[in-house]
């Protein structure tokens, strides 16, 4: 079942890129209000 994975994986990775976005925006922006 590989079309299965080509279809599940793209949101997926969408998924744990945006949490990693998140995650990383609310660890510098601390960083970014003390630089101001």
């Amino acid at each position: 079942m590989p079309l299965l994975q080509w279809r599940v994986l793209p949101p997926l990775i969408l998924w744990l890129s945006s949490r990693h976005f998140i995650g990383t925006a609310a660890l510098m922006t601390p960083y970014m209000k003390s630089s101001d």
